[in-house]
């Protein structure tokens, strides 16, 4: 499993190097509910982690916006193998589920033991947001200061020879506290070039 990640991080940076992973390998990625491989990918390794351009200069391997003060990273739901949310809302209008029945509704999932998963609906709804990821995207992530939940799309420059990707479909899913209501506002940045 140790090589698999090494080469995990390669695709992160650069999505055309999926093609030198084993085939048991990119069929076991693409079976992942998507929520899985984002937020690796969208950090390039670790928080705070430096790179070096084509330029030669170095610079970190993540982007931010403004406005995230006192806010808090809600960590998406990490569902097993063979699960997934059917259906998501948008960013002005995310699905809440709110009660078990809604959660197992809108689960696609053999495990129906919602706290083996996780899931304690009498304390926290689940939010499910619904996107089409970019051929540029490098993943979401979803910050709450208690007023707004912050949407923030992360972008990778493109590299020179990347192949033409096609977008795709995804969902993200995280907890937030029962009964919450919360303004929602989009955000976007681009990662640092990473041509390596």
């Amino acid at each position: 499993m140790t090589r698999s990640v090494v080469h995990l991080r390669n695709v992160c940076r650069r999505p055309s190097r999926v093609g030198s992973l084993p085939g048991a390998v990119v069929a076991a990625l693409l079976a992942l509910p998507s929520t899985l491989l984002l937020p690796g990918c969208q950090r390039g390794g670790a928080e705070g982690a430096h790179g070096t351009t084509t330029s030669g200069a170095t610079e970190p391997l993540t982007c931010t916006v403004d406005g995230l003060a006192g806010a808090e990273l809600r960590p998406p739901l990490v569902l097993p193998a063979g699960c997934a949310f059917t259906q998501g809302g948008t960013v002005t209008a995310p699905r809440v589920l709110r009660t078990a029945e809604e959660v197992l509704a809108a689960l696609s999932c053999p495990q129906t033991d919602l706290a083996a998963l996780g899931i304690d609906p009498t304390q926290h709804d689940v939010y499910v947001l619904g996107y089409t990821m970019s051929p540029a995207s490098a993943g979401q992530s979803v910050y709450d200061d208690g007023q707004t939940l912050t949407y923030v799309s992360r972008f990778r420059p493109p590299c020179p020879n990347d192949p033409m990707p096609m977008p795709m479909n995804a969902t993200v899913a995280w907890l937030m506290p029962k009964d919450a209501t919360r303004a929602t506002r989009e955000a976007s940045c681009s990662l640092p070039e990473r041509c390596d």
